[in-house]
């Protein structure tokens, strides 16, 4: 993996990014050339490994991963199937009690196992899908009404964070599903509460999490601090269609300026800086995230 995306890029790639792609392809070849061949075709200072993770997701072959499921998906009963859409929509292991208690009857471990696809994770004493790309390829096949109700469930029989996280998607597919304003401020009243306890990681999470529901300035660029402090800044890529939807602001200005420095864009992002050059009135976590954005673009 490492070898090929050095090729596609024409300099040394790191474990860390290798690792990255693997991680979120599952190492499915038709994905892992779909990065390559992003990376190959885009030029430097606008490519990266994370859009090109991005782009190979957003133009998965469904089609073929269908196929293959309806393969896998033969002879499977009908409460086998509800848990793999479960599975799906969970993204993380649930536990074999949560799954009973969603379906409202007994699961089925030997004929779970037996597809083929699901694995059980000791670490968090649950089951999971063993192919993310599987698991896109089941909730293609769901409406949104069902994807809905999917995480509607979940989210009531999971707790904090993880709750929270499928509050959210639903809310993504039907604003209506959930009380967004009330919804918004516990995430971000939770997002401060850990920061201020010296857990940015949690903190992102979370603010993360409000983002998706209120992608505004204020909030963006509570999330841009956040990934500074967090190092979790290659997660900015998922919001930077929202950043380029903000008006013009110096939160807009230092967001851009973070993602470009992400594509190894230093001059791209000094561009972005120098364009606002009155930060009266602004906020200082603006001004904050410009600071470090100058900082990082002048190295």
């Amino acid at each position: 993996m490492k070898d090929y995306l050095g090729i596609c890029t024409g300099f040394a790639v790191s474990r860390e990014a290798a690792a990255r792609v693997h991680r979120a392809t599952d190492g499915y070849p038709l994905l892992v050339r779909c990065v390559g061949t992003w990376l190959q075709s885009t030029p430097m200072g606008r490519r990266g490994i994370d859009q090109a993770i991005r782009h190979a997701l957003e133009h998965e072959d469904l089609l073929h991963i269908r196929t293959q499921l309806a393969i896998s998906l033969e002879g499977v009963g009908e409460p086998t199937g509800r848990v793999l859409d479960i599975l799906a929509a969970a993204e993380t292991p649930i536990s074999e009690r949560n799954l009973e208690s969603i379906l409202g009857e007994r699961i089925s471990p030997r004929e779970l196992v037996q597809t083929g696809m699901v694995r059980w994770d000791d670490a968090s004493c649950g089951y999971a899908l063993r192919m993310r790309a599987a698991g896109r390829g089941l909730i293609g096949r769901l409406s949104c009404e069902e994807r809905r109700d999917l995480h509607l469930a979940l989210a009531a029989v999971l707790s904090g964070r993880e709750s929270m996280h499928h509050q959210v998607a639903a809310a993504q597919l039907d604003p209506e599903a959930v009380e967004a304003e009330s919804l918004h401020e516990q995430l971000v009243e939770a997002g401060r509460e850990a920061a201020e306890a010296g857990d940015c990681g949690e903190a992102f999470k979370l603010v993360r999490l409000s983002a998706r529901l209120r992608p505004d300035v204020e909030g963006l660029t509570r999330l841009g601090l956040l990934a500074v402090s967090a190092d979790r800044r290659k997660d900015l890529v998922e919001f930077e269609p929202a950043v380029r939807a903000l008006p013009a602001s110096a939160g807009r200005s230092a967001l851009l300026a973070m993602l470009s420095i992400q594509r190894a864009d230093p001059q791209g992002a000094l561009k972005e800086l120098d364009r606002r050059t009155d930060l009266s009135g602004k906020s200082q976590d603006c001004f904050s995230t410009l600071r470090h954005c100058r900082m990082c673009a002048d190295t």
